[in-house]
């Protein structure tokens, strides 16, 4: 999904969006089927002229013939993993921002409870258009797991409520659609003061693993871990 905060982001986000639904209904995809979708949807969104979006996507794919995510984030929209778990169920964040805050974190500069109030929390350094310099995004590969859920964001959320606070709300036991309603209207009583979007996605079963999958180099064949370097999955901190 894409959200535009950047001039004619609605335009932008939209443009986005038809881009990576191509992919809706596709059993397993893979890095190069979203690079795809980025670089189709940038070229789109720079014939705009001032116009730009954040993006965060999530696909199955089959690596080493067992079911993973695979998610894609570009600015400071976010995805969260909630895991059940054999105790209380958590939230972890998966996704890394590209954002000023983010990197003032890393260095040491703010700690991590100040980055949601900080004058640069919206201020991106990535992004699909809005004059950004780079469109690579990270990739995360995650497990797929019967019972977990996965929360994708657009920063208008994350900027009004705490982890803790979307914990609290996912812990409900809510369907996933009223679980999404109920985060959206708790970031709108608390100001709403950015677009809030939000994604919750549940799995109710294992995914097939017996078709055919494009790997990242665009042959046939299956996706294996030899096809994924350590970079493509860790955070930017962690590549240093």
């Amino acid at each position: 999904m894409a959200w535009g905060g950047h001039e004619r982001g609605e335009v932008a986000s939209s443009l986005a969006v038809g881009e990576f639904a191509r992919l809706a209904g596709t059993p397993q995809a893979t890095v190069a089927d979203l690079t795809e979708c980025v670089h189709a949807a940038s070229t789109r969104i720079d014939a705009l002229g001032n116009a730009g979006t954040t993006i965060v996507a999530a696909v199955v794919t089959i690596v080493d013939a067992r079911p993973y995510w695979m998610i894609l984030n570009l600015g400071d929209s976010r995805a969260y993993q909630w895991i059940r778990g054999i105790g209380e169920p958590t939230l972890r964040q998966v996704s890394v921002d590209h954002s000023v805050v983010q990197e003032m974190v890393e260095s040491g500069e703010i700690a991590q409870r100040d980055r949601r109030l900080h004058p640069s929390r919206h201020l991106v350094t990535r992004a699909l258009g809005a004059g950004s310099e780079s469109i690579e995004p990270d990739y995360w590969l995650i497990p797929l797991e019967g019972g977990e859920r996965l929360v994708l964001c657009s920063d208008g959320l994350t900027d009004e409520l705490s982890d803790a606070e979307l914990l609290a709300i996912l812990n409900l036991g809510l369907d996933v659609q009223r679980c999404a309603e109920l985060l959206t209207q708790a970031a709108c009583d608390r100001g709403g003061h950015d677009n809030v979007s939000v994604i919750v996605v549940e799995v109710e079963g294992q995914p097939d693993t017996d078709s055919v999958q494009t790997d990242r180099r665009g042959e046939r064949g299956v996706l294996t871990s030899k096809d994924l370097d350590d970079s493509d999955t860790l955070p930017r901190s962690a590549r240093r």
